[in-house]
């Protein structure tokens, strides 16, 4: 049985006995999260993800995910920034916020100053070809900068335009490239995934990594719902 069977059993069970379903579920879901540093139970190299995952279980209802519509919180979108920007002096903090308008705000606290960034997703992939975010940027602005905010709107612009190309062009620790130009970023995570656990793990001769493919994102109130397809051999 593979994982497209489980998903339409899980929704069919949903349809008849939902309250039975989610917490059986949810009883499942609890063991593998108390259970994530047991050997026995949870194969080592996987143990990371238990907790990422339980975090979007507990968020997302099982009708949903079985038809490829996960929602990702601005929680967990803030969770994750933070670990990527914990070995990196020059960055203090970084503050996602996601409107039902398609619009995402980026507070960033920098060693060179507080950053707003205003954007919108123009493109969200992740298949056997590229993984990639691309954020069009419809606004910047310096919210602090040491002072410097009393000077002209346009020194303070050349601020948040040098961050920008300065800070938004470098490829993380974890692999991560950051490519920005035009107002357009482009957030490359092929590397990552490529290079992680499950891009090494094979099912069927395809990295488990591909199993789940990201089709598109739309961001919506309090968060981003991803459009997914799973790629399971029948």
């Amino acid at each position: 049985m593979n994982l497209k069977a489980l998903l339409e059993i899980g929704k069919e069970l949903y349809a008849q006995r939902p309250e039975e379903t989610m917490q059986f579920a949810n009883t499942v879901a609890d063991f593998l999260m108390d259970n994530r540093d047991n050997p026995a139970v949870v194969d080592p190299r996987f143990s990371h993800l238990i907790e990422p995952l339980h975090n979007l279980w507990a968020i997302n209802a099982l009708p949903e995910i079985a038809d490829g519509r996960v929602f990702i919180s601005e929680a967990l979108i803030n969770t994750f920034l933070g670990t990527q920007i914990k070995d990196n002096d020059s960055f203090k903090s970084v503050d996602v916020n996601c409107y039902g308008s398609g619009t995402i705000d980026c507070l960033v606290e920098h060693s060179m100053g507080r950053f707003l960034i205003k954007a919108e997703i123009l493109e969200c992939v992740h298949d056997q070809k590229k993984s990639n975010l691309v954020l069009c940027i419809n606004d910047k602005k310096v919210m602090s900068s040491g002072g410097l905010q009393k000077l002209l709107a346009s020194v303070t612009m050349t601020l948040a335009n040098n961050f920008l190309g300065k800070y938004l062009n470098q490829t993380l620790r974890s692999g991560v490239k950051l490519i920005y130009g035009s107002d357009v970023l482009t957030v490359d995570f092929a590397a990552l995934l490529k290079n992680s656990e499950l891009g090494q793990y094979m099912v069927d001769d395809k990295p488990a990594v591909y199993i789940v493919t990201i089709q598109k994102a739309t961001v919506v109130d309090g968060g981003i719902e991803l459009s997914l397809k799973y790629n399971v051999p029948d």
